[in-house]
């Protein structure tokens, strides 16, 4: 089944209204941090991976539907649909970095929030005022002041904004999970809903 019949089938569904949520979310933060990151010049070091090689992100269920719809239907990644199968034990960075794959993330269209988050968005300290954390593997990267920022309140990208906004998506099950193990169970979730919607109803027995 080609992406736009499936796209087709959505329209309607709770699943359908959470996905097109949770893309809408991310097209606006994308918007957001293109604005951000020009204003201040924070941009990662041109092919490093470091943080996804230190870090394994937990995701909530919605992040790992939007991911598993997108390997399945957009990407049509099967080496990585096998390799998250394959793996059983939890690793101690993210099994889908790649480093010779472009931005070495073979998700990276479908990525979860804190992966687009990391290293382009400001977090408050406990005064509430702005803090944009150096990132550790690239400590020369920038040094802007809070002052600094503040003079630019309104083109923040700020975590704390960017995790109530998901949450609110879905507030029901707003718990968290290893990445594996929600994307995987959002793999078979996602592939039943839509043999279930794609499967035409059987014929009523002749009288």
């Amino acid at each position: 089944m080609e992406y736009d019949q499936v796209l087709r089938l959505l329209i309607g569904t709770r699943i359908g209204e959470r996905l097109s949520s949770i893309q809408k979310l991310y097209a606006d933060l994308d918007r957001a941090q293109k604005k951000f990151t020009d204003i201040f010049n924070v941009h990662c070091k041109e092919g490093c991976g470091s943080c996804c090689e230190h870090f394994y992100p937990d995701i909530t269920n919605l992040e790992a539907e939007y991911m598993a719809f997108g390997l399945i239907f957009q990407e049509k990644d099967q080496e990585v649909l096998d390799m998250i199968r394959s793996i059983k034990e939890e690793p101690s960075s993210c099994p889908l970095y790649k480093k010779d794959s472009a931005y070495h993330c073979t998700v990276y269209g479908v990525r979860p929030l804190v992966c687009r988050l990391f290293g382009a968005s400001v977090a408050n300290n406990k005064e509430g005022r702005p803090v944009l954390r150096n990132c550790k593997w690239n400590p020369n990267a920038w040094n802007i002041s809070t002052d600094e920022l503040e003079k630019h309140e309104e083109d923040l990208v700020t975590m704390g904004s960017y995790g109530t906004q998901m949450e609110a998506l879905q507030p029901e099950d707003t718990a968290t999970y290893p990445l594996l193990e929600a994307l995987e169970r959002a793999i078979c979730k996602i592939r039943f809903f839509i043999q279930i919607e794609s499967d035409p109803e059987p014929e009523p027995n002749a009288s």
